[in-house]
This record gives structure tokens, C-alpha cells and sequence, in this order.
């Protein structure tokens, strides 16, 4: 939201400039719903393409300790089935 406000801020006389500054009482609640929105957005995006879980899983490949207890538990899967 501050980056939104600096950005508007740094135009030179625009009239976009001129609006919102000018229409305060309008323009920050609709900056504020379309940055929430946008937000809201990029959260779907990223849950239907399973970045998070793809980080999390790349993460624990990395763990030794997480590689070491899929060790132990492959080991007692083992030993069950048999």
C-alpha cells in the first residue's frame, strides 16, 4: 500500500496525480480494494500452481534431518509389511 502511495506520489503533475490527491476520500479506499483484490489474486494463483508446496517439499529434500526420519519411517513401513 505505501509502495502504491510513493509511486502515485513520485508523478510529476500528472493528472493522475492531481485526481487522487485531490480525491483522497475515493482513491485510497479503491487503491486500498484493488491492492487487497491483487493480493487476493496472486494467493489463488499460487495455490492452484502449488508453488508452496513445491518449496516445502524442496526444502525438506534438503533436510537432513527430515531425510533421515523418511529414512526410519520407510524402514518400519518396511518391517510392518513383512
Amino acid at each position: 500500500m505505501l509502495l502504491a502511495y510513493i509511486a502515485v506520489k513520485q508523478l510529476r503533475n500528472s493528472p493522475v496525480k492531481t485526481w487522487v490527491f485531490d480525491n483522497w476520500y475515493i482513491s485510497f479506499p479503491i487503491i486500498f480494494i484493488v491492492f487487497l483484490i491483487a493480493c487476493m489474486l496472486l494467493g489463488f494463483i499460487e495455490s492452484i500452481l502449488k508453488v508452496r508446496e513445491y518449496e516445502q517439499e524442496n526444502y525438506a529434500k534438503t533436510n537432513p534431518y527430515f531425510e533421515e526420519m523418511n529414512r526410519k519411517l520407510d524402514e518400519i513401513i518396511k518391517n510392518i509389511k513383512q
